[in-house]
């Protein structure tokens, strides 16, 4: 019972404390550095791969794992850190493939956003466990699904951009990775 009134009173600080953060990067105009993690769990031939996205509880539209690097930290780092903050996943460092770059003007702010993919077979699909402040959501979604709905400008960008189909050798060499603990909180 505890937890969940600290966790409202979180949701509550980070929905009014974005607003006010935005009008200051309005008035600053600044530069900031973020790491997305697109995890992929790769279909059998019958189905499409399925994406991790994240609702965040301050602000509208879907996102996959994400923020900022902090200083002195590797936007490889980054990536890896925020997936476990956000989504309790831990990957190792070679699991992920760096994908590109995405540079926007957001809310005042020069968005300079790295992103990575780790693509996992069906049987690998781990489980997600969000902490109910920051994200109040999250789940594998189909991809074709993704572009009907709601995303975060950054998302967006990224999923426009032509994908290469896998090898047969990529395809063989995913490797499963254990499972983590989960909880999945309500849908989007």
């Amino acid at each position: 019972m505890m937890e969940r009134i600290l966790n409202a009173i979180v949701r509550t600080g980070l929905k009014w404390g974005y607003p006010l953060a935005r009008l200051g990067w309005h008035l600053t105009h600044p530069s900031v550095h973020g790491a997305h993690v697109v995890l992929r769990v790769r279909a059998d031939s019958s189905h499409e791969d399925e994406i991790l996205v994240v609702r965040h509880s301050y602000k509208p539209g879907l996102s996959v794992p994400c923020g900022g690097i902090h200083r002195k930290e590797s936007a490889l780092d980054g990536a890896l850190r925020e997936l476990f903050e956000e989504v309790g996943i831990r990957l190792q460092p070679e699991q992920l493939r760096a994908k590109g770059e995405i540079f926007l003007i957001q809310d005042g702010r020069k968005d300079h956003g790295h992103f990575f993919e780790c693509v996992l077979p069906q049987d690998a699909r781990p489980r997600v466990q969000i902490d109910e402040r920051e994200i109040i959501w999250a789940d594998f979604l189909p991809e074709s699904e993704l572009q009907r709905l709601d995303l975060l400008p950054h998302l967006s960008r990224y999923l426009d951009q032509p994908c290469p189909v896998p090898t047969d050798a990529e395809r063989r060499s995913l490797v499963p990775q254990p499972k983590v603990a989960a909880t999945v909180g309500q849908g989007p």
